[in-house]
């Protein structure tokens, strides 16, 4: 089982759709450094600052790609999150239909194989949506200076936002508990994809079917006025957003990909 595991991580890690999705993402993530950041440093980090109820130094926590409501970037990058997970990885099952996994199924078990591609894509669409979140975190921490948040209009959040008073008081492990939020919503949506090969022969739409889920449920959530949209959920300190639904959403649509994946699979002739 190990093995299997280590070939299909090394499968994933050395793809070149996650090499794709990281490039992507990084350029993203660069840009929003460049025609932010670097202009916010220069300008200095009391530029704008009175002094007045709704003012602040420039702060990595008001300039970091994921908080800066000024800016389109952080918007652009939940704008293609699904597709940014399914790349890497999500397709490979399709391709190993067409012949390497008959050859595996002679030596191993199938639900052994299903595991170890289910843990493989999980993980490689988790790394392709955090890491240029991440990279950005970085960058813009060195430029600039982590000043603590305060509730006002120059910082995300307030009133109901969730996790509001981690991210006043300890704004560094508020990042982190986004970043692993965002980790495990980019592995869903990996996931996702990963369960209709076992539908769909083509990988247009294998990689298109999360970002339809992902954009359905947005319209849904719209229609129903109810804050449940995926990309509403990982942005930072949105309104409206607890950690049951967070979690809620995460467990229903991970779960059902999973069931779905490991049901055909094991269903499923291949030969």
């Amino acid at each position: 089982m190990s093995r299997i595991i280590k070939i299909e991580l090394e499968r994933a890690f050395r793809s070149k759709g996650l090499l794709l999705s990281l490039l992507v993402g990084f350029c993203i993530a660069i840009v929003h450094f460049i025609l932010r950041v670097i202009p916010a440093r220069n300008a200095g980090i009391l530029s704008g600052f009175t002094a007045g109820i709704t003012s602040y130094p420039t702060s990595v926590f008001n300039y970091f790609m994921m908080a800066d409501s000024l800016s389109p970037y952080g918007t652009l990058f939940l704008n293609i999150f699904p597709i940014l997970a399914t790349i890497p990885f999500a397709v490979s099952y399709h391709e190993d239909r067409k012949g390497f996994v008959k050859s595996l199924y002679i030596r191993c078990e199938k639900w052994k194989y299903l595991t170890a591609k289910y843990i493989a894509v999980f993980l490689s669409g988790g790394t392709a949506v955090v890491l240029p979140i991440l990279l950005n975190l970085i960058l813009t921490a060195c430029m600039l200076p982590s000043l603590v948040p305060v509730p006002n209009s120059r910082f995300i959040g307030g009133g109901d936002a969730f996790m509001k008073d981690i991210f006043y008081s300890q704004p560094y492990l508020y990042m982190l508990i986004y970043l692993i939020i965002c980790f495990i919503y980019g592995g869903i949506f990996a996931s996702l994809g990963l369960a209709c090969t076992t539908f769909f022969d083509y990988a247009f739409f294998i990689i298109i079917f999360p970002f339809g889920i992902y954009y359905g449920l947005k319209l849904f959530s719209q229609a129903l006025k109810i804050q449940i949209a995926p990309a509403d959920l990982l942005y930072m300190c949105r309104s409206g957003v607890t950690g049951t639904i967070i979690l809620a959403e995460a467990l229903i649509i991970g779960v059902t990909a999973a069931a779905f994946f490991m049901w055909r699979g094991i269903k499923n002739d291949i030969f």
